[in-house]
């Protein structure tokens, strides 16, 4: 029974640390938007800075409206950049039945490239395309002061001040692991 509680107190202590650092990391995720016709082409990216020393996340969407609460019915990506003097990447997505289309890329080459995504139905028609026009840069982009620091410093003294309450709560003592 005492391991049982131990291991409660474990889990909210982990619990109350991860949690608040795992909802700011995607805190510098931004997106890049345009109109294609009746929609609204969402390029969604998990970085504040793209560099050569990071894979960078892509999720696409397409809405129907301008709120972004309905989904437009697509069935595949074509995604392709486009560096100065050549292309960088060419793929073709296939929409994901679960959770967002995703992709995920590191650059090799710093430089100024376009974002162009192709929006597609089953047929392969067009339905939605936009163009992104982004600068990758070289070496690490992020720096220490991008760390969220903040949110993890408040989720260890929760945790601390949670495990302190379970302590006093459940009446742990040193005699209490010890089997008679």
């Amino acid at each position: 029974m005492v391991h049982m509680k131990s291991g409660v107190i474990v889990f909210v202590l982990c619990v109350c640390v991860a949690a608040p650092t795992y909802a700011g990391a995607h805190g510098a995720g931004a997106s890049w938007e345009a109109s294609s016709g009746p929609y609204v082409v969402d390029i969604g990216y998990d970085t504040q800075n793209f560099d050569t020393e990071s894979s960078i996340r892509f999720d696409f969407a397409v809405w129907a409206d301008g709120t972004k609460t309905v989904s437009a019915d697509f069935d595949q990506v074509w995604v392709r950049v486009v560096g100065k003097t050549d292309t960088q990447l060419a793929v073709g997505l296939i929409r994901q039945s679960v959770g967002p289309t995703t992709l995920l890329y590191r650059f090799q080459v710093p430089g100024e490239y376009s974002f162009n995504a192709s929006f597609r139905d089953a047929e392969g028609k067009e339905i939605a395309a936009a163009v992104f026009p982004f600068t990758v840069v070289g070496g690490k982009g992020t720096t220490a002061n991008d760390i969220p620091y903040l949110p993890l410093a408040a989720g260890f003294i929760v945790g601390c001040a949670v495990v302190y309450a379970l302590k006093g709560f459940l009446k742990l003592d040193k005699t209490s692991h010890v089997p008679d």
